[in-house]
């Protein structure tokens, strides 16, 4: 996955550094990001393959946040956004899925999990497969 353009926003440190820890092992240098409002600013900026997004923040939400990103930003109008939760009961995966995103993580966040719905949302010419990562999955 390495040159994958990955933003990941949640206001926990450790979920940052554990996100950050597991898309490493997969040459994957995500951009980080504590908050929803500070999302929508490095989205104007930037253009990225993906967004990881936090469900619950102080502030602005996951939800509120990824309504605004496509609804406002023309350039991340077909960003795949990600949601990383704690609640994967189905009345959030509606919420999610009514607010745009694509898929969502469980937290904690396992590394097979991660990689299976980051390789499902990236553009396929970021994917390189090779050895070495697939025996590193099973």
């Amino acid at each position: 996955l390495a040159g994958a353009r990955i933003l990941v926003v949640d206001d926990n440190d450790m979920n940052l550094k554990v996100a950050r820890g597991l898309l490493k092992r997969y040459e994957v240098v995500p951009e980080l990001c504590d908050s929803g409002r500070k999302s929508l600013d490095l989205v104007k900026e930037k253009q990225y393959d993906l967004i990881l997004m936090d469900h619950m923040m102080p502030g602005m939400d996951g939800v509120e946040a990824t309504r605004t990103i496509l609804e406002t930003i023309p350039s991340a109008a077909h960003t795949p956004i990600i949601a990383l939760t704690a609640n994967a009961m189905e009345d959030a995966r509606v919420l999610f899925k009514q607010a745009g995103m694509k898929d969502f993580i469980a937290k904690p966040m396992d590394l097979a999990e991660l990689i299976a719905v980051v390789k499902k949302w990236l553009p396929p010419e970021r994917i390189l497969e090779n050895e070495a990562q697939e025996a590193d999955e099973t």
